[in-house]
């Protein structure tokens, strides 16, 4: 049998902690870990966002994640979070999932973010005279002037860069990035691709390196540089 994938729940809730560790349990690929160790990362951090203290907990667990690199952290939402809350949360983490939600959503969701994350590289990857490191979710430019993405943005824009120049249908972006649970608004693809051009225009003079074309959008790599 192969290796299950460490998985740490970040509750006060211990009811919560403990059901979820008895569908991991049952599970080949998933176990809960009772606490974080340096020797041991896990491969997924979930967030219990009904906690008072949640907002300081991802923000703390993020910090660590750059040491981690390869560590997924996942919301989850209740079902009363008002708009504003659910927007902060989906920025800084890299997939949210919101209550009530059925138990192969999360799995499902589990299981596209720790390969995403794995598929995150230090190679740089280069377009338009910018040079963006995935993994540390950095784009620079020649002069060394950078921006720092946050985790969806760095996903999104690594996933369209593999595309070669080609353009991305939004419902593949939605499930290739998102996971496309009920609780992602459509529009999110949308506000992401705004939130990356007002990065980028700190770094380059150009408009639309991130191109539309119908519903679908592309990253301009045709303009290399010398290097």
């Amino acid at each position: 049998m192969s290796k299950r994938e460490c998985v740490f729940f970040d509750t006060e809730d211990e009811l919560r902690w403990a059901t979820l560790n008895d569908i991991f349990g049952q599970s080949d690929e998933f176990e809960l870990i009772p606490e974080l160790t340096d020797d041991q990362p896990p491969s997924a951090i979930l967030i219990d966002a009904a906690v008072s203290t949640s907002h300081l907990k991802l923000l703390a667990l993020q910090e660590r994640q750059r040491s981690y690199a390869f560590t997924s952290i996942i919301v989850i939402a209740n079902g009363s979070m008002n708009g504003q809350d659910f927007e902060a949360f989906e920025s800084s983490a890299d997939g949210i999932i919101q209550e009530p939600f059925w138990m192969t959503e999360l799995l499902s969701l589990m299981r596209l973010q720790i390969r995403n994350h794995q598929s995150l590289t230090s190679e740089p990857a280069r377009f338009s005279h910018l040079i963006f490191t995935p993994v540390e979710r950095v784009v620079r430019n020649k002069e060394g002037k950078e921006v720092i993405l946050s985790t969806l943005e760095a996903r999104l824009l690594h996933h369209l860069f593999r595309a070669s120049g080609k353009s991305v249908r939004r419902d593949l972006l939605l499930r290739e990035v998102w996971g496309y649970v009920s609780s992602v608004d459509t529009t999110t693809v949308q506000t992401h691709v705004h939130r990356i051009r007002q990065k980028l225009r700190l770094l380059i003079d150009r408009e639309n390196i991130i191109f539309t074309e119908g519903d679908s959008y592309g990253l301009l790599i045709d303009i290399r540089d010398a290097d």
